[in-house]
C-alpha cells in the first residue's frame, strides 16, 4: 500500500539552501565538522547547488516525488 500522508512538497523545497553561497556553506562546514547532522541531501546541476540537512523520515520519503528540478537534476544523499 501507498504512503496515506500526503507529500508537502512545498516545504520540503524550502528546506533547500543555496550551496554556492558562502555563508551557507560556512553553516553547512560547522555542522558537518560537529558532527551534529542526522543526514543532508546536495541536489546539484551545471550552474547551481543546493542542500537540506536533518530531513526526517516522511521528508525523505517526499524526495522521491520530486522528480522535476531542472535546475538541480542530480540528487546525491
Amino acid at each position: 500500500m501507498g504512503d496515506p500522508r500526503p507529500s508537502n512538497l512545498a516545504a520540503l523545497k524550502e528546506k533547500f539552501e543555496d550551496f554556492d553561497l558562502e555563508e551557507v556553506y560556512d553553516k553547512v562546514e560547522k555542522v558537518r565538522v560537529n558532527l551534529k547532522a542526522r543526514n543532508f541531501v546536495v541536489q546539484f546541476g551545471p550552474h547551481k547547488a543546493k542542500i537540506a540537512f536533518d530531513l526526517d523520515t516522511d521528508e525523505i520519503k517526499d524526495l522521491q516525488a520530486w522528480t522535476n528540478d531542472e535546475e538541480c537534476p542530480i540528487r546525491w544523499m
